[in-house]
């Protein structure tokens, strides 16, 4: 795989950011416990997904490339049509046309 492959920039990217957002909330990023349809939704002020710029619109990320969203997103899996669970967020739904720093396509 060629080092300076985009698609390898972005995974390793959004890997480095799962892990600094980890030791930021002090918890490792895997699912929390209980439905995914009844987590809470994320909130932009809550301080992970600040330390992501997390938005629940693409549309105002800055850096976000175009058509990047949460539903497109390597690390987010639909749970209804507008949001959906994210590894980097265990404990929260986000909305499935949001957008963080950690956003990958593979």
């Amino acid at each position: 795989m060629n080092a300076h492959d985009p698609a390898r920039r972005r995974l390793l990217t959004g890997l480095a950011t799962g892990i600094g957002l980890a030791v930021v909330t002090g918890s490792p990023p895997t699912r929390a416990a209980g439905a995914p349809d009844q987590l809470p939704m994320l909130q932009e002020q809550d301080p992970a997904a600040q330390a992501s710029k997390y938005v629940s619109d693409a549309h105002r990320a800055k850096g976000a490339e175009p058509g990047a969203s949460c539903a497109s997103c390597s690390l987010y899996t639909s749970v209804s049509a507008d949001a959906g669970t994210c590894s980097v967020f265990p404990s929260n739904r986000v909305a499935a046309d949001g957008w963080c720093s950690a956003w990958s396509s593979i």
